[in-house]
């Protein structure tokens, strides 16, 4: 018997664009202002200590502190070049807890201002679930399907890495992986894709990996669960596996790796589906070394963080450590870093399988 209780409280603001022209007098840029009113939040008993906002497109990403005055925030990104880019915004409390997420698409025309909308969702789930779970997955999947985001096509795709990787490890070009993915996409938007859809019907894949958007897992867990259910019932009626790809922290915010653990763990369990545990790895990773696993935008995977997570993947589809494997990227991670990550990645690994296991026994 589940018992729920949801608190949902929304606020939707503008970004203003207003423009300036950079030192060369051939490209003109545009500055990005945020105004963001916080009184109906205050009102309601959020109490926000700090607003940041992530701008990002490709490679390039930006992140800043809100100024607060007057339960108002505001904050500007300066001297953007014309083109489409992904915002993102989260409201903490004085603890550094995360309050809220929200998350829009603006597009920076020159001599244009123009408007986005974005809605901050302040979201919380209490309640019991009893679950009861049989695990049964085969020796080896020998071809995934990673459905995600940027976190899978970054750093030219953990499908890339995985299969170099498994062909090394079996000394043959049997493993295939491939990845249906889009930029800032929920379960929700793949789900309601068709392209996503064909790609789980059509390939015949023995795993099929699910990477919700980065903040659902924590802002609305119950969408995540709803469409990771529904794209379960299309993997498993194509004769499939499903498996998840659990994602990790903020670097600034290492806290939210508890809720976006609970968050994919009970969903795998409840679906009786494999889960690699990413996230934890990047936790340990973070908290006992110097590698620096995460990009500038203290969001999306380093190369480091990449080479991570198609290690956790390794295990998960070997059952096998990493460690002793060659593939370094193609030079990307040097010898004592490669070494590190392979050896706390199966340590990661045996941990949450053994936590998991015990949990169900």
């Amino acid at each position: 018997m589940k018992k729920i209780r949801i608190i949902f409280y929304a606020i939707t603001f503008l970004l203003f664009l207003s423009c300036a022209k950079s030192n060369n007098p051939e490209l003109l840029t545009e500055n990005i202002s945020l105004n963001i009113p916080l009184k109906n939040a205050y009102q309601a008993g959020y109490d926000i200590d700090r607003i940041s906002a992530t701008i990002f497109k490709d490679a390039f990403s930006e992140s800043i502190n809100l100024l607060i005055e007057d339960s108002i925030a505001t904050g500007s990104f300066l001297n953007l070049e014309p083109d489409t880019y992904e915002i993102e915004v989260s409201a903490f409390d004085a603890e550094n807890n995360l309050l809220a997420f929200g998350e829009g698409e603006v597009t920076v025309i020159a001599g244009q201002t123009a408007e986005c909308h974005i809605t901050l969702h302040f979201d919380e789930l209490t309640g019991d679930v009893n679950i009861i779970v049989h695990f049964d997955f085969p020796d080896r999947w020998d071809s995934v399907l990673f459905i995600g985001n940027s976190y899978t096509y970054a750093n030219s795709g953990l499908d890339t890495h995985l299969e170099n990787m498994m062909r090394e490890y079996e000394n043959s070009d049997n493993f295939t992986a491939s990845r249906v993915t889009y930029g800032g996409y929920t379960l929700e938007d793949h789900f309601n894709n068709p392209n996503t859809i064909e790609a789980i019907e059509s390939g015949n894949w023995d795993l099929v990996i699910l990477q919700e958007q980065s903040m659902r897992p924590i802002m609305n867990k119950r969408l995540m669960f709803k469409y990771a259910t529904k794209l379960d019932s299309v993997i498993t009626e194509n004769g499939e596996d499903t498996g998840f790809f659990m994602t990790w922290a903020r670097e600034y915010n290492q806290a939210m790796t508890e809720s976006l653990s609970q968050a994919y763990i009970e969903i795998a369990d409840s679906l009786n589906a494999a889960l690699a545990p990413v996230g934890l790895a990047f936790s340990e990773v973070y908290a006992n070394t110097n590698i620096n696993i995460y990009s500038n935008d203290g969001s999306h995977p380093s190369p480091q963080g990449t080479y991570l997570a198609a290690c956790m993947f390794f295990c998960l589809i070997t059952d096998n450590s990493p460690e002793g494997l060659i593939y370094d990227m193609n030079g990307s991670i040097d010898e004592t870093e490669k070494n590190q990550l392979q050896t706390m990645a199966w340590d990661v690994y045996q941990e949450n399988k053994e936590a998991r296991a015990l949990l169900h026994n």
